[in-house]
């Protein structure tokens, strides 16, 4: 054995580290290009352009098309193109009165959707004019023909109030969002309005575009900037969380006065779903978002006041019903930017930036995620699928650097680009390539595009951690095809060494040369010749016919033979069995010679020859004392010198306790023997284990206790109530016999739930403890063993059918115990509901 393996250490080390090597190889490129090598942002620059540009995929061809808008104040004129991605014009409008095309994207007044669902969204846009606000749609699909085709036109909307004549209608805020609100497969446009100095309209309205009007509103003082569509109550419906602002245009005592900021949530009909919330004070605002965790849904929200009030900024966890669940205060300065983002899988990011340029990331359940400190002021965007690959990316910027970060805000990627402080415009052009998308930036002064790619490397990680995989696995059947066989004799080296002093093996590789054997296995054989290792075993049988028939037999069949042959006038069993690689190929043979066969009994059969040998042995020590009695007897009516009375009367209870000694032998033998299957009655347990106790109450009046922990929810189940019974009473007289002269017993119901099997079942769960003196390991092993006993008159039956009576009952008992800590019997029945016909008779 030490030779082979010597012989074939170096090939062997050679395999088995080269195999290894080419994964981890593979597993280091992958962790280098995962960890190091990450995206690159491309730049492209263009000369600035004076009027607003957007990009919008109408056609969704995964070619975005390019919005350019302008708005001419000398002649109260909108000017709008829409270009495709080759650069042809599309078409172009020119719309009277204002639309704000702000770089702002909160106060852009353009917005996309596909109003009547032909798979091709529509332009939306904002008018005003005059003291009134119009609403036109424009069908940009059907526009190259017929120059333009406006499904609405001017539709109105609202009216300044008569209040603020005179003042400038300043609509500073305009959030607006194209969504099915509820779920009915018709979108509405859904928008808010603050008015400044000039105060109203304000409020979040709903506009229905088959109606062309407005459905629902819901007006109020506060400044309502922002909202999230969210479905909080998991009706199918969307639920709106507005995110407000105090600017303080109208009184503190004013009703839901903007000089506070609100807690806002409505249902599709604009509804509020609670009570406003009102919270601090001037300068102060609200950020929420509808959040899915798990089963539960909730608004996840930042309240924080930057002005003098020293008012804690805090997340907030808002229940549907308005129920402030969670507060969690942040340490950051007065000065701060919140935003927040939901990324895939329901999972949700929230940034904090405070006036430092200190970032604070936290998750939906509330813990920090990462703390980290830039040098100049950073300013976040959206988060969207650049390359396509189901994760999506955060943009952001700093002063002359665009930055992409993946959901825990680390940095995948970053650009020097030509924008200063001053905030540029962000939007998505999707290029159709690969479904990329690219990143534009434009301000007064500058405009470029940046493409998001992932470096060579990492972009085919995945392909090159498969690729290693695959030549891994491609070795690693070589191996097992060519060396198998050694690969297999090592792996079972030690269990074969174990078997070497007591069984004759011999062990070939597929081809039948020789590489393992023992010397037994040549003297068990009665050979004389010991084979060559490295060599043919066929070569090597010639002179013994038999064994080569075998070998031959085994290696065309490729199965286990197993046969008696006789070599050198010895008769031997032989067993030639093929050793199977992968994938179930055979790499070798292994050839063992069986022990002889006696005539010797199973194990059954010993168990009950020992049982009745030692039925036998105590039987004959009672028979041997009435023996002695009967014969005192005897010899005294002969002689006629009968013993005084009291002396018969003695010898006479001996003899009657022999008997009785004798009996209960028997009837503790035939019990086992002859026991009954179960009848099988709907019982209570608790009502058979307290029958049981009854039986030993002389014992708790001296200095033995007994307690009983009963489960108050098991059921009646189906069980045999006697023969439960009679294992109780063996249990507690077990223990009686172990506390001695004083103890406690305790007796203790539970009811067990199994929920990992495929079929989940309920169990009923038994214990009897007791404190006495215990039981020894050497003890505990045969103490259910029908001849087992450590007690002067024991039948060492009552365990052995306490043990039979539970399995039975499908159930099963185990014992733990040491020395002078105590003893638990446990007991577990499955708790049977209902049972056949057969099981009830």
């Amino acid at each position: 054995m030490v030779s082979f393996l010597r012989n074939h250490s170096v090939h062997f080390i050679f395999r088995m580290i080269a195999i290894p090597t080419v994964l981890i190889t593979g597993f280091i490129v992958y962790f280098i290009a995962s960890k190091t090598l990450h995206y690159k942002l491309e730049a492209t620059y263009y000369p600035a352009n004076r009027m607003l540009e957007l990009y919008h995929d109408f056609d969704k061809d995964g070619y975005s098309e390019v919005i350019q808008a302008l708005y001419n104040p000398q002649i109260n004129h909108s000017h709008i193109i829409v270009i495709k991605h080759t650069g042809a014009i599309i078409n172009e409008w020119v719309i009277t009165g204002f639309c704000s095309f702000e770089r702002d994207l909160r106060k852009q007044w353009i917005d996309f959707g596909d109003v009547n669902r032909d798979n091709f969204d529509e332009l939306i846009l904002f008018i005003q004019q005059n003291d009134s606000l119009f609403l036109t749609v424009i069908d940009v699909k059907n526009s190259e023909n017929n120059h333009g085709k406006f499904i609405i036109q001017r539709s109105f909307l609202l009216k300044r109030s008569l209040q603020s004549i005179g003042l400038p209608w300043d609509i500073y805020y305009n959030h607006h969002a194209v969504v099915d609100l509820n779920n009915d497969g018709q979108v509405e446009l859904v928008f808010t309005l603050v008015s400044g100095y000039s105060l109203s309209p304000r409020g979040i309205y709903v506009y229905d575009f088959k109606q062309k009007r407005i459905v629902h509103q819901y007006e109020t003082n506060a400044a309502l900037m922002g909202m999230d569509f969210f479905d909080l109550d998991g009706d199918g419906k969307k639920e709106i969380i507005a995110s407000t602002y105090a600017g303080a245009n109208f009184p503190s005592e004013a009703p839901q006065s903007d000089f506070y900021s609100w807690i806002f949530a409505f249902d599709d009909r604009l509804q509020p779903l609670f009570q406003p919330i009102k919270l601090y004070g001037f300068t102060s605002s609200f950020r929420g978002m509808g959040v899915r965790d798990g089963d539960e849904r909730y608004i996840l929200g930042f309240a924080s006041d930057t002005g003098k009030s020293n008012e804690p900024a805090r997340l907030l966890k808002i229940n549907i019903k308005g129920k402030i669940l969670k507060s969690l205060e942040i340490p950051i300065a007065n000065k701060w930017t919140p935003y927040l983002f939901r990324f895939q899988d329901d999972s949700v990011l929230f940034i904090i930036v405070d006036q430092h340029n200190k970032v604070l990331c936290f998750n939906k359940h509330f813990k920090l995620l990462c703390e980290k400190q830039f040098k100049d002021r950073i300013s976040f965007y959206t988060v969207v699928d650049l390359d396509h690959d189901g994760q999506k990316e955060l943009l952001a910027t700093i002063p002359f650097r665009l930055l992409v970060f993946d959901k825990n805000l680390n940095l995948l990627a970053q650009s020097v680009t030509n924008v200063g402080k001053t905030l540029p415009l962000v939007s998505i052009e999707a290029d159709g390539k690969e479904n990329n998308k690219k990143i534009h930036l434009s301000t007064d002064g500058s405009r470029a595009f940046y493409t998001f790619m992932a470096y060579p490397l990492y972009k085919n990680r995945k392909f090159l951690l498969a690729l290693g995989l695959w030549i891994g696995l491609v070795l690693f059947l070589h191996f097992l095809n060519s060396n198998g066989i050694q690969f297999v004799v090592r792996w079972n080296a030690h269990s074969i060494i174990q078997k070497i002093n007591q069984l004759g093996i011999l062990i070939t590789d597929d081809r039948g040369r020789v590489l393992l054997h023992n010397m037994a296995f040549f003297k068990k054989l009665n050979l004389k010749e010991v084979f060559e290792k490295g060599k043919p075993i066929k070569s090597q049988l010639e002179n013994h016919a038999q064994l080569l028939a075998l070998l031959e037999e085994a290696m065309k069949e490729k199965n286990e033979v197993k046969r008696s042959i006789s070599i050198n006038g010895n008769a031997s069993a032989i067993a030639i069995s093929p050793i199977r690689g992968w994938p179930g190929c055979v790499v070798g043979y292994y050839m063992e010679v069986l022990e002889k066969e006696t005539d010797g009994v199973d194990e059954r059969t010993k168990i009950w020859t020992n049982t009745i040998k030692k039925l036998a042995h105590d039987i004959k020590t009672p028979l041997s004392n009435i023996e002695v009695g009967v014969r005192t007897v005897k010899d005294s009516l002969e002689k006629h010198t009968m013993p005084p009375k009291n002396i018969l009367i003695e010898d006479l209870d001996i003899l009657s306790h022999e008997v009785k000694r004798i009996t209960n032998i028997v009837r503790n033998f035939l019990k086992f023997v002859n026991l009954e299957k179960p009848r099988f009655q709907l019982s209570d347990i608790h009502q058979c284990i307290n029958k049981s106790i009854a039986h030993f109450e002389a014992y708790w009046k001296n200095n033995f206790t007994i307690e009983v922990e009963f489960e108050e929810e098991m059921p009646p189940f189906y069980f045999d109530p006697q023969q439960l019974e009679l294992v109780f009473n063996n249990l507690i007289k077990n223990a009686l016999d172990a506390l001695g002269e004083n103890g406690k017993i305790i007796i203790r119901s539970s009811l067990i739930e199994d929920e990992v099997s495929q079929k989940p079942q309920r169990y009923c769960e038994i214990e009897v403890i007791d404190n006495g003196m215990g039981i020894t390991k050497e003890k505990l092993m045969y103490i259910f063993d029908p001849d087992f006993t450590d007690k002067k008159e024991g039948s060492g039956m009552g365990l052995t059918i306490v043990k039979k009576i539970i399995e039975d009952h499908g159930g099963e008992i185990k014992v733990f115990s040491a020395q002078n800590l105590g003893t638990t019997f446990r007991i577990l029945l499955p708790l049977k509901r209902e049972v056949s016909e057969k099981d009830l008779n």
